[in-house]
């Protein structure tokens, strides 16, 4: 499994019931592209990482931060001057939750990229129903690799339709459910 990918070649073969090893090259392709796909579709990194925002200042007291869930900020800066956490319930600083950083007794003074917050966000492990997702997406490319332009045809009498649609429904439905919620 190549670094970023959520899902790897062995969990394709073992969806679709392939020999261990049949495709590998192919698979492992197609579990990156599809990865890609997948976090570009979601707008929005999953896996925890650090990140650092310079935005502009607005005059309010509450913040969206880009990226979620926050876990972790280590430092809020405003017009050069560090803001401290607040260290109780009631005190002045900051405090923040899943996606949002608060201020008590400050505020985002209006400015231009007049703010820096440096914090750690993300999921600890690929959620395994996007695992899945991606699964399921890498294996309708493989499944359609030889019949990419073909909506249907018909074989001794029969009819075979094959789906347009990059995303089967099911994963689409996951998808949605990480989607960003809004942006920064």
């Amino acid at each position: 499994m190549a670094a970023g990918d959520l899902c790897a070649p062995s969990d394709v073969q073992a969806f679709l019931s392939l020999a261990a090893g049949q495709d590998d090259a192919l698979l492992q392709t197609l579990c990156t592209a599809a990865s890609a796909f997948v976090l570009s579709a979601l707008n929005r990194n999953l896996l925890a990482a650090s990140y650092s925002e310079t935005r502009n200042g607005h005059g309010g007291d509450r913040l969206p931060l880009y990226q979620y869930p926050v876990t972790a900020v280590s430092s809020v800066t405003i017009d050069g001057v560090a803001i401290p956490p607040a260290p109780t319930a009631l005190a002045s600083g900051y405090v923040f939750d899943e996606n949002m950083l608060y201020l008590r007794g400050y505020c985002f003074s209006r400015g231009v990229q007049n703010v820096v917050i440096a914090y750690t966000a993300g999921l600890a492990t690929v959620p395994f129903d996007i695992a899945q997702a991606t699964v399921e997406i890498v294996a309708s490319k493989y499944k359609r690799r030889t019949e990419l332009h073909v909506s249907g045809k018909t074989l001794n009498g029969e009819t075979i339709t094959f789906s347009q649609a990059d995303v089967p429904a099911s994963a689409r439905a996951v998808l949605q459910n990480y989607m960003r919620r809004y942006m920064a």
